[in-house]
């Protein structure tokens, strides 16, 4: 999450782009979060989130749709 908007989605834009998944900037409150998917299994959204951690060292986590 981050607090700029603008950062955000030029963030959102460039992780799309390198793992090859959609993705939007959602405000939750002060802050901006970016969301990658939607994956058609938890499986496929596993794959994802340990790529992020390896390849980009990010933390991520993984959110069911409500």
């Amino acid at each position: 999450a981050v607090s700029d908007q603008t950062r955000a989605q030029q963030y959102q834009q460039r992780l799309s782009q390198q793992f090859s998944v959609p993705g939007r900037v959602i405000q939750n409150g002060a802050v901006w979060r970016i969301q990658l998917g939607p994956f058609a299994s938890k499986a496929e959204a596993s794959a994802l989130q340990q790529r992020l951690q390896t390849e980009a060292q990010l933390q991520s986590f993984i959110a069911s749709a409500q």
